[in-house]
């Protein structure tokens, strides 16, 4: 017997305890007993690796934060005081052209014939319903742009639909504060910028829209420049136009050539303009849709120092961040006015679009937004 196994017999005898019988029982039970601490080392590097995840992954989102805090930090924010650059802002040599308050036809003039907006509440967002006002301004000159384009945007989450209107910027309505006569709805936003415009959508069509996201010319063709251009089928005509073609056929425009097409007017009329920005606006959409993250990332940087906006900083950061859950969306258009529902009409030296039927028309844009 080795010095070992007689040093294990005594202490089994002092404790009292079974003497091991054979060499192999005492080297098993020397395997089966575990060193010391082996256990709580390993749970202790387990918890080291989990530790050091949390804090990389805590690290990126907070980093991500700060980016994405940065990036919408570009954004021109209105904070809702007005702007007083807004009053007669239009270059003289334009507003000369305008109706006169003074002068034109009022509500009460025997020879203007108005049906009213029609009875009933002004509606604004509920819980399926959130519209947002799109204005494309012309701020070329120094002046501050005309609303060039009026799109409603309203995003239906019972109907998974986004839905888009076009608001003629020749439509003849009331303009608050500028007299009981009619002038060219796109004089309201030169005239006091997005809240005068919102005011005036209120009085002419029952529809009360609290937010708005406004771009310029410039922030329009770097979108369709980030997103890689867009696909437009074009006539022989507009092709001509804007210098892509001489035959009718599908057109991979960029944001330049994407511009000069949303703004064609001389090949017919009001209609057709804003119907090809409809077309430009959902080929748009389309491609946000499909769009991932580092493409979304492009596009942000590329058009947010254009934008203004009335929407907090937070609530632009989660409207971005929802952008892609309206992926499966689909997209349906409207126009104000109607076919059938307008008569060209002049008032002092312009000619816009008058309403033969404001009830009826206004029903139907709110049949469109909430049904």
């Amino acid at each position: 017997m080795g010095q070992y196994a007689l040093m294990t017999y005594l202490e089994a005898a002092e404790q009292g305890g079974d003497f091991p019988k054979r060499r192999d029982d005492m080297k098993n039970r020397e395997k089966k007993t575990p060193k010391r601490g082996s256990r709580s080392k390993g749970a202790r590097i387990a918890a080291g690796i989990g530790a050091g995840i949390i804090s990389l992954l805590s690290l990126a989102f907070l980093a991500a934060g700060v980016y994405l805090w940065v990036l919408f930090s570009q954004v021109e924010y209105d904070d809702g005081t007005g702007d007083e650059s807004y009053v007669d802002s239009l270059p003289e040599e334009e507003d000369e052209f305008l109706p006169d308050p003074s002068q034109t036809p009022s509500l009460s003039d025997p020879e203007v014939e108005d049906t009213g907006v029609g009875s009933g509440d002004v509606l604004g967002n509920t819980r399926e319903v959130t519209n947002y006002l799109l204005i494309g301004t012309d701020n070329r000159g120094g002046a501050t742009g005309r609303s060039d384009a009026n799109l409603i945007l309203s995003v239906n989450t019972r109907t998974h639909t986004l839905r888009l209107v076009s608001l003629l910027r020749d439509l003849w309505v009331t303009i608050p504060g500028r007299g009981e006569g009619y002038q060219k709805l796109n004089a309201a936003y030169a005239y006091g910028g997005f809240n005068l415009l919102s005011l005036t959508l209120q009085q002419n069509f029952r529809l009360k829209i609290d937010q708005y996201i406004a771009v310029d010319f410039d922030a329009f063709e770097k979108a369709v420049d980030a997103l890689g251009g867009v696909d437009i089928e074009l006539s022989a005509a507009e092709a001509k136009h804007i210098g892509v073609g001489a035959s009718a056929g599908s057109y991979h425009l960029n944001g330049p050539k994407a511009l000069d097409y949303s703004r064609i007017r001389k090949l017919d009329s009001d209609f057709g303009r804003t119907e090809r920005q409809r077309k430009v606006m959902s080929a748009l959409i389309g491609k946000v849709q499909g769009m991932n993250l580092a493409s979304l990332n492009n596009l942000l940087f590329a058009v947010l120092p254009h934008v203004k906006t009335n929407l907090t900083q937070n609530e632009l950061l989660g409207l971005a961040g929802q952008a892609l859950s309206y992926s499966g969306y689909t997209v349906e258009q409207y126009v104000v006015p109607q076919k059938g529902e307008y008569q060209n009409t002049y008032i002092g030296k312009g000619a816009g679009l008058w309403l033969t039927d404001r009830s009826r028309s206004v029903q139907g844009l709110l049949d469109f937004l909430y049904t």
